[in-house]
Order: C-alpha cells, then structure tokens, then sequence
C-alpha cells in the first residue's frame, strides 16, 4: 500500500526537487562556460550584481570581493531557476514539454527581461538588449541556457517521483 502525500506536500516535493535540480543544471553551465574559451565574460551575471546591489542596499567593497559575489549569485540564481522547473511539474508542465517550457522561460527572462531592468533602476547598467547581442554570442549563450534547462530537467525527471514523463 502506497502513501498518499497532500497536494502541498507534493508542491513542495517538487519545488525542492527543483531547487538541487537547479544547483546540478548550474554546475553544468559552469563546466560549460570554463571549456567554452570564447566566453570572456558572464555579462548576465553582472547584469544581476547590479540589480541584486540595488534591491538588497549593498555593495562588494572590492574587486576581489565583487567577484565572489557574482560567483554566489550566479549559483543562487541558477538554483531559484530550478525552483521554476518545480513549480512547472507543480502545474503538470512534466518530462519534456517541462524543461522545453524551462527553457524558453528562463530564455526570456534573460534576453528580454533582465535587460529592462534600468526601466526599474535607471542607474544600473543591465544586461544588453537582445537586438544588441551578436548573432553568434547569441546563439553561443543560447546553448548554455539550454544546457541548464536540459541537465536540470534530466536531474529533475530523474528524481521527482511520479512525475508522468512524457
């Protein structure tokens, strides 16, 4: 006899499930963007320094210390992107068609929404609009979002129980 977990026990399944699947997809975007040699700089992650600076009141006191928090928002960033695939199982986005949907998400968010964050802090420099960003970058940063959205999806399918895989 099986045990029957509550809908929320199952959401938050599914959302913490989301979050080390999220961790795992990030490791693999950071392996990714160490072997890829023509990426010289994690503009986004910038993009979200500056943001998070603005949103939190706070400010790296030196060069050193600014990259070491790039390097924590970027795993914290990566890991609450996770928590998007959960909240897709949560809605019964499941198997494919979730880390497709995962994908084109956290690809808009990025490309189109990060972007217009100096419409919120004008002062903050923000990632560049996509009409900005040089086909073949594009495609490049491209490949590492999908990357993520496929390894966290994997990792997420793998270890949700139940999830009706499509």
């Amino acid at each position: 006899m099986g045990y029957n977990k509550s809908g929320l026990a199952q959401a938050g399944m599914a959302l913490g499930v989301g979050l080390i699947a999220g961790l795992a997809g990030t490791a693999a975007v950071t392996l990714s963007r160490k072997l890829d040699k023509h990426c010289a700089e994690r503009k986004p992650e910038k993009a979200l320094l500056e943001v998070a600076s603005k949103v939190l009141d706070v400010k790296p006191t030196s060069e050193e210390k600014r990259e070491k928090v790039v390097e924590e928002i970027h795993w914290a960033y990566g890991a609450g992107k996770g928590i998007l695939r959960g909240a897709l199982n949560i809605i019964g986005i499941n198997g494919v068609f979730g880390t497709a949907a995962h994908f084109a998400t956290i690809w808009y968010a990025e490309k189109v929404l990060l972007p217009d964050a100096k419409k919120v802090f004008p002062d903050v420099q923000g990632a560049e609009p996509i009409t900005e960003i040089a086909p073949y970058t594009l495609a490049r940063d491209s490949m590492h979002q999908a990357l993520y959205a496929a390894v966290t999806g994997l990792v997420f399918d793998f270890i949700m129980p139940d999830n009706n895989m499509i």
